[in-house]
């Protein structure tokens, strides 16, 4: 990959554009242009631009996690726990089935009722 460093932006930006120039795929730009990040994107039609003042505002406000190196949005890749989610916040879901207090599942937990 190409630092990005290296790559000068254009006046408007496509997500292909960027894409080398953070070292990411082209639909991670494209969701960073829908969340927000960015800001106001200019949009004709099927043709998405990206300001250089939006990118480099981007980019100031990213710094530290853009990193120096050409490995893209991580300086690093990153580690299990950064990509797992906290199990504390996610919520119970009302719809699924209990199982008993043995720590069986709901099917395991029928079966043993039936048996004894």
């Amino acid at each position: 990959m190409t630092p990005p460093q290296t790559l000068a932006l254009k006046p408007h930006n496509s997500y292909a554009d960027l894409a080398p120039y953070f070292g990411v795929h082209q639909e991670t730009v494209e969701r960073w242009a829908r969340a927000g990040r960015f800001g106001t994107v200019l949009k004709v039609g099927n043709t998405v631009r990206i300001s250089r003042r939006a990118v480099e505002a981007f980019e100031a406000a990213h710094a530290t996690d853009l990193g120096a190196s050409a490995g893209g949005m991580y300086a690093s890749a990153p580690t299990s726990d950064d990509l797992a989610p906290d199990a504390s916040s996610r919520a119970p879901n009302p719809n699924r089935r209990q199982g008993d207090e043995r720590g069986v599942g709901p099917l395991r937990a029928a079966a043993l009722r039936r048996s004894a």
